[in-house]
């Protein structure tokens, strides 16, 4: 954290996890599989080199963007959802489009990584919970 403050720079994380629905829509766990592993490789084509990505569990994905600030990380969101978004696939007869939730923070030495960790994923839930909006934005109160 002393390194946020020490060099100035910005960063964000951005949590993404497919929406519930379209899990749950899909009986078969090949086919979960198979969407879990098209966001990942979504996530890595997007991605700089600078950022790092993780599985966080059970189709939840963790993205450190560094040297960003939330409206970037803003951009940065609206251009992942809308390339999930068009990454439809079929699965037999039935085309499935793919939506993501998606939850950002701003990395801050002020904050514990269980603080923002736990900011993130609620306002990822909000994102899920909510679908007119392509991605939330943690809410410092929280």
């Amino acid at each position: 954290r002393h390194l946020i403050d020490e060099f100035k720079h910005k960063s964000s994380l951005i949590i993404v996890r497919l929406f519930k629905t379209t899990v749950e829509t899909i009986q078969s766990e090949k086919a979960q599989q198979l969407m879990t592993r098209t966001v990942a490789r979504l996530l890595l084509k997007t991605s700089r080199r600078s950022d790092i990505v993780a599985h966080y569990g059970e189709g939840v994905f963790a993205m450190v963007l560094k040297h960003t600030d939330i409206e970037s990380a803003k951009r940065a969101s609206e251009r992942l959802y809308d390339l999930v978004s068009s990454s439809n696939f079929f699965l037999a007869e039935q085309e499935i489009q793919l939506r993501i939730a998606i939850g950002i923070a701003e990395l801050s030495s002020s904050k514990g990584v269980d603080q923002i960790l736990d900011c993130t994923l609620t306002a990822m839930d909000a994102a899920d919970n909510n679908s007119k909006i392509r991605y939330m934005v943690c809410n410092d109160s929280q």
